[in-house]
């Protein structure tokens, strides 16, 4: 495994912890909720409503946000590994052009 699918695994396992950490705070908050609909009336329960659907909106957002540079990272990635192939390909063409010219 390189060093580049290192990170990318490395950063990828970051990611998913930080997921798995909303995802469990989303799940609190549904309990919450659905809490609060056994004890509370239906204005509290709008007030609630909006706060969840405000967080929720805001964690997307956050969430978006952190795949969108992941996805450029492993583009920018991506590109530089073509070109290295293409440098060692390069270079292997060069070595046996060289060695069949001097024959």
């Amino acid at each position: 495994m390189t060093e580049q699918e290192h990170e990318i695994r490395k950063l990828l396992a970051v990611h998913d912890a930080k997921f798995l950490m909303v995802m469990e705070e989303l799940k609190q908050q549904r309990e919450d909720i659905r809490q609060a609909q056994e004890k509370h009336d239906d204005a509290d329960m709008r007030e609630m409503q909006s706060r969840f659907y405000t967080k929720v909106d805001s964690l997307d957002k956050k969430i978006d946000d952190k795949f969108d540079k992941l996805s450029d990272q492993i583009h920018t990635m991506t590109i530089a590994a073509v070109v290295g192939f293409g440098a060692i390909a390069a270079a292997v063409g060069g070595l046996v052009f060289a060695t069949f010219k001097l024959r």
